[in-house]
């Protein structure tokens, strides 16, 4: 049995991608993107308000989770404050 040499096991890998992308069709510019067209100002106004809006919502949600962990910590402290003073 014949070793097969580096140099030939890379020309055989080689080949066989060539005979992929050319079965795939990969050169006739079908992995390109479509581009898109470009927006007017109406839509690039629309769509800046529109993250604008989604970005404060994402900070109201943080901040109502913030005074909702904070509300809990008052009540934990107030209770073990009690339990202190009863002792």
């Amino acid at each position: 049995m014949a070793r097969i040499t580096n140099e030939e096991a890379e020309q055989t890998i080689e080949h066989l991608w060539v005979r992929e992308v050319i079965k795939r069709q990969w050169l006739d510019g079908r992995l390109c993107d479509k581009i898109a067209p470009p927006m007017t100002k109406e839509q690039q106004a629309a769509k800046k308000h529109h993250d604008t809006v989604v970005r404060y919502n994402a900070r109201l949600k943080a901040w109502n989770t913030k005074a909702k962990r904070a509300n809990t910590a008052i009540k934990k402290l107030t209770k073990q404050l009690k339990r202190l003073e009863q002792k």
